[in-house]
């Protein structure tokens, strides 16, 4: 039986014997739809009118009141084998049937049996893509120079397994040390610049419960989103800060000393625009900045008195945690002050993007000078 493809084709002729091949831009390989330049849209377009189609049996034998557990059952061994395109299918689904499983959890197992199943096979093409760094704790890295190629299976493996390592090994750190990771309370935010189409990210599982991915997220204080901008902090920053300025009027009523009135605007006010402003202050818009220093002068004209400018104070902590970074040969970002040849100044980190060199870390380098003993 001879298929047609609804895709332009070309004849080439073929040497051996009388034999003449069709070239074509796309087929179906074990159910699978290829296409010549691997792009995947007319393929699940196919899975889902295919699922599609058998939603209508599952719906029939709902009407004839089978338990949920045997519609569970149709549903992964007639639906579910279907089900690798995330859109257009949950909401077809009969709402009294039992929770099935979504497409991020069934991708996650296939991608998990498939890893052991290659790392096991020591003659499988593959095995030797899944070799160990000299720590053992991660896998090394596939260096892919396309999207396409890091898109693809094996990349996203290492990437998911290393991911999964450094989930056990918390996990299995707070289990020695009598902790135990509540689930419900951790979120997970992912952080991806990618220009192009981005592929779907595996969720993360802790102790076989699924961690919730949110958008936004606030850590010690700091609001984090997942673009990395920080207008949400700065405006819940402005929020608090002029909050409390009722308080230097009614202190300015009573007729306070000024010299009070600054330590109360610096306990209060300043203390919170200030909080682990050398991650973010930086990289903030000039928007956001006025509105910052718009609530300084406020403060200002209450207590009568220059106040200091959060410029002067970002650019003062700055100093201070670069040196003292500096000088701990323990810490992890040790290494980056890397002094030049001269000895007067540290080499400065390369940075392609704004968004790199407004971080701390290249401010810091910059902006710190080498302490005289490593001059001398």
């Amino acid at each position: 039986m001879e298929t047609r493809l609804p895709t332009e084709t070309r004849s080439a002729s073929c040497q051996s014997g009388a034999t003449t091949a069709t070239s074509v831009s796309s087929v179906r390989f074990l159910g699978v739809h290829l296409t010549s330049d691997l792009t995947w849209s007319f393929h699940t377009n196919k899975v889902v009118r295919s699922a599609r189609q058998h939603l209508f049996f599952l719906r029939r034998l709902r009407k004839f009141g089978l338990p949920p557990d045997i519609l569970t059952n149709f549903h992964r061994c007639t639906i579910e084998h279907h089900r690798e395109h995330p859109h257009g299918l949950h909401h077809c689904l009969v709402p009294a049937l039992a929770p099935v499983r979504a497409v991020s959890e069934l991708m996650r197992s296939r991608c998990l049996r498939k890893i052991q199943k290659t790392q096991l096979d020591c003659s499988h093409p593959a095995h030797g893509l899944f070799t160990l760094l000299p720590s053992g704790r991660r896998y090394r890295s596939i260096q892919a120079r396309t999207n396409r190629l890091m898109n693809s299976f094996y990349p996203q493996a290492i990437r998911f397994l290393n991911k999964l390592n450094e989930v056990e090994c918390l996990d299995g750190w707070c289990k020695v040390n009598d902790l135990v990771l509540n689930t419900s309370k951790t979120k997970e935010i992912v952080v991806d610049f990618r220009r192009t189409k981005k592929s779907d990210h595996l969720p993360l599982h802790i102790s076989g419960a699924e961690v919730e991915r949110v958008e936004k997220v606030k850590f010690l204080g700091v609001h984090i989103t997942n673009h990395l901008t920080w207008s949400p902090n700065t405006s819940y920053l402005c929020m608090r800060a002029q909050q409390r300025l009722c308080f230097p009027r009614k202190l300015k009523q009573a007729q306070l000393p000024q010299k009070l009135l600054v330590s109360f605007y610096r306990s209060t006010i300043e203390s919170i625009l200030s909080h682990c402003m050398i991650v973010w202050y930086s990289s903030c818009t000039v928007s956001e900045r006025k509105d910052l220093h718009r609530v300084v002068k406020v403060a200002g004209r209450i207590i009568g008195t220059d106040l200091p400018s959060l410029d002067s104070v970002h650019t003062s902590r700055l100093k201070k945690k670069a040196s003292s970074i500096s000088r701990d040969a323990t810490h992890p970002g040790h290494c980056l002050f890397d002094l030049l040849p001269s000895g007067k100044r540290y080499r400065a980190i390369r940075t392609k993007t704004n968004r790199l060199r407004n971080s701390f870390f290249p401010r810091a380098v910059v902006s710190t000078t080498p302490p005289q003993h490593l001059t001398d």
